[in-house]
């Protein structure tokens, strides 16, 4: 986990919805100073204030905590099944 990066998403989708430090902390119940240290890699939000954040930003927790676009992870090579070559026999 990135407190800037994360601070700097937090910073940049705030500034695309056109909110102030002040207008996001109150729709979050918490204080602008929060938000500042936040944006300034000073500290973290609470796991349920990442919630919050990442639903009024519309970006997923993970994009929040990593602090930007995630990715899809490398697709991993399909594993070959073992087959048997005995024949079943029934009677």
């Amino acid at each position: 986990m990135d407190l800037q990066k994360t601070g700097a998403l937090i910073a940049r989708a705030r500034k695309e919805k056109g909110l102030t430090q002040q207008q996001l902390a109150r729709q979050l119940h918490i204080s602008h100073t929060t938000v500042s240290k936040w944006e300034r890699g000073e500290s973290l939000p609470e796991l349920a204030t990442l919630v919050a954040i990442a639903e009024l930003f519309e970006v997923s927790l993970d994009e929040l905590v990593r602090g930007g676009t995630v990715s899809a992870p490398p697709s991993a090579p399909a594993q070959k099944r073992k087959t048997s070559n005995r024949a079943i026999v029934t009677t």
